[in-house]
């Protein structure tokens, strides 16, 4: 009776280190599976963290040609004021010209 308990305990031993040796097996495959796909999630969040870079960059240099196109219309409507103060001047000096010219009397000959 003892030797056929050892037998049996013997083989259940024998199938408890299989299925040990069975799920250590797939539990490798399955943390190859995690590592393989952790790395492929790092290639992609590295690729996004590239690209939002490039676009931030991208924003300032827009941000910088906005502030340039600003400045740019800022300095012509300055200029537009000037020319406009500048035509009113002028023409009023025109009108005064033209008074005074109209003074003169032209003999005939």
């Amino acid at each position: 009776k003892a030797a056929k308990n050892t037998g049996s305990l013997i083989e259940e031993s024998k199938n408890a280190v299989e299925q040990g040796a069975k799920i250590s097996k797939e539990t490798g495959e399955a943390l190859s599976i995690v590592y393989e796909r952790t790395g492929k999630i790092n290639d992609m969040i590295f690729e996004i963290t590239k690209e939002t870079v490039k676009e931030a960059d991208n924003m300032r240099q827009l941000t910088i040609g906005m502030d340039q196109i600003s400045s740019v219309v800022q300095n012509n409507s300055a200029t537009a004021q000037e020319s406009a103060a500048a035509s009113e001047e002028m023409s009023g000096q025109a009108n005064i010209l033209d008074n005074l010219v109209s003074r003169f009397k032209l003999r005939s000959s």
